[in-house]
């Protein structure tokens, strides 16, 4: 059986043992601690930076979505005037045609009436 000496000794040295291990809980808890913050920190930054990028998406979304419309408004505005300006087109094609014909009849009664002024002076210089 062991001695209340030994007991002792046994009991001093398990103490020594729980102090130690008790010591490196605590440096273990401190550098766990140290290194939690700096994670810690580390998630901070980054949601800091992904709630920046988020904001600058939905701004350039933002930015996107007036310059679409802008561009639907001109487009529509470009459409009426390409079509008003085919209109009109088609308005002065009618009138050059109309003008065509008109020229062309113009030119068949010039036609004539100088051939009815050389038969009246060919007439005339047999009278």
């Amino acid at each position: 059986m062991a001695t209340i000496d030994e007991l002792s000794a046994l009991v001093e040295s398990n103490a020594r043992s729980i102090q130690a291990l008790s010591q490196e809980w605590r440096a273990a808890a401190e550098v766990n601690r140290v290194d939690m913050a700096a994670v810690n920190q580390r998630i901070a930054a980054s949601e800091e930076q992904l709630n920046q990028r988020i904001a600058a998406s939905e701004e350039q979304l933002n930015r996107t979505e007036r310059i679409q419309e802008n561009n639907s408004v001109q487009l529509a505005e470009l459409t009426t005037a390409v079509a008003e300006t085919n209109q009109r087109i088609q308005v002065l094609i009618e009138e050059s045609r109309d003008t065509h014909n008109w020229l062309r009849a113009a030119q068949e009664n010039i036609q004539t009436l100088f051939s009815e002024i050389r038969e009246i002076w060919n007439r005339i210089n047999a009278a």
